[in-house]
């Protein structure tokens, strides 16, 4: 739950700002991109886990040093193993898309530099990375005056430490309304006497939906507690598909796993740390999981949620 990439440390700021604290700066959209002074780039990797030899995606946000942000449009990848040992691995080079962070305002276009409230999010890609190790990664602006990228990089593991596509999904027991002597808080740290935690994500226990052959769809979240500020979002979003299909016979469960059982004394809901803590995963959320009938996983978002995607991952179950 702590140390963070681009999005838990730097979008904090970004965010608050959206939310009413103003940029910095009073620059309007559609400056260019300079290699220097107020409009000059910097790129942080906003991906939790990049696993070696798998497609998958990878999101980078990018930001000028007084908190203003580009968005819209696309940017080119170009990525790089460090050092010599794999000098002969060939530079992975895609396009990536603009993708605005849900409960934010939607950016369409081309790419430009403004303020949070105008638009919060990062560019992503599908790539695949042949080998373990630090990756650089350039960043290039679609279509821009700039002359110089900008550059960050992402440690690609050699296999996964959050549960992964394919892989059988943790049998957890996790805690519902229905568990004897159950608080609230440990169910959602964001609810109250006024908004209690919600039915449709805190009635089903994962393992026996599993064992049941019904399909899940998981969102690993602290509300209250998200250093991003995300956490709060995404798990709405899990809840507004959960509420438009109610009725379907067929849907699958809505599972909403809170993170902090006791966040005063950092005690972590065990079904939680079953997902985002084990293997020597860093605890990082949100997460949104999506398991087959067969009890293995079919789709994983971390951070960032591609609404469009997830939409078809549930549609695919």
């Amino acid at each position: 739950m702590r140390g963070r990439s681009f999005l838990a440390a730097s979008f904090a700021v970004f965010v608050l700002a959206g939310c009413g604290g103003g940029s910095t700066s009073t620059q309007d959209d559609g400056v260019s991109v300079g290699n220097g002074g107020p409009d000059e780039l910097f790129a942080e990797t906003a991906s939790f886990e990049v696993v070696a030899g798998t497609p998958q995606r990878l999101m980078v946000g990018v930001s000028t040093k007084d908190q203003r942000i580009l968005a819209g449009g696309s940017v080119t990848f170009t990525l790089k193993p460090t050092g010599g040992s794999d000098a002969n691995v060939k530079p992975v080079v895609a396009e990536a898309t603009f993708l605005s962070v849900p409960g934010m305002p939607t950016v369409t276009g081309d790419a430009r530099i403004g303020r949070p409230s105008q638009g919060v999010g990062v560019y992503a890609a599908t790539v695949t990375l042949a080998t373990a190790g630090v990756w650089t990664i350039d960043v290039k602006p679609t279509g821009s005056r700039a002359t110089r990228t900008s550059q960050t990089a992402v440690e690609v593991i050699a296999s996964p430490q959050v549960p992964a596509v394919g892989q059988r999904a943790p049998l957890t027991k996790n805690l519902t309304l229905s568990t004897p002597g159950v608080e609230q808080k440990w169910l959602d740290s964001g609810a109250s006497a006024e908004s209690p935690a919600d039915p449709l994500l805190h009635s089903t226990v994962i393992a026996d939906a599993i064992a049941a052959k019904r399909p899940l769809v998981i969102v690993v979240s602290t509300p209250a507690f998200c250093v991003s500020r995300f956490c709060g979002p995404v798990t709405e979003l899990v809840r507004t598909r959960a509420e438009k299909m109610a009725s379907d016979p067929n849907a699958p469960a809505f599972v909403h796993l809170e993170v902090w059982r006791e966040f005063e004394k950092s005690v972590v809901n065990k079904g939680a740390a079953e997902w985002i803590l084990a293997n020597g995963a860093q605890g990082r959320e949100p997460w949104i999981f999506v398991v087959g009938r067969d009890g293995r996983i079919t789709a994983r978002f971390d951070n960032v949620i591609d609404e469009v995607a997830l939409d078809a991952a549930i549609a695919a179950l």
